[in-house]
C-alpha cells in the first residue's frame, strides 16, 4: 500500500553477459510469467506515486578509464505535480 511520503533508495550491482538485454525499475510488484516480466501495478494508484528520481551513480564494468562516459550519473527528474514516465537507453560498447 503507498503511503503519503514514502520513497525508496535502490543501490547493488548486477552481473550480466555481454549480450543485448535490458533491466527495469518499475512501480508495484514483479512476476515472471512464461520467461517474460511482467509488471503488477494498477492504473488507478498512478496519483499515489511521485516518480521523481535522481541517479547517483550508474556504470558498467569493474574499472573506470579516464575518457569513460557514464551519460547516467547525476541525472535527476523531479515531478511538479501528477506523475510521469522516464525511459533511458544507453548502448554499452566493449574496446579492447
Amino acid at each position: 500500500e503507498a503511503k503519503e511520503g514514502e520513497g525508496c533508495l535502490l543501490e547493488g550491482k548486477l552481473h550480466v553477459n555481454k549480450v543485448k538485454g535490458n533491466f527495469h525499475v518499475a512501480l508495484g510488484r514483479s512476476v515472471n510469467y512464461k520467461g517474460r516480466v511482467i509488471h503488477q501495478f494498477q492504473p488507478e494508484m498512478l496519483s499515489k506515486y511521485n516518480t521523481s528520481h535522481k541517479v547517483n551513480h550508474l556504470s558498467f564494468g569493474e574499472y573506470s578509464f579516464p575518457s569513460q562516459h557514464n551519460p547516467l550519473s547525476g541525472v535527476e527528474r523531479i515531478v511538479r505535480e501528477n506523475t510521469a514516465t522516464y525511459r533511458y537507453e544507453i548502448k554499452v560498447i566493449t574496446v579492447h
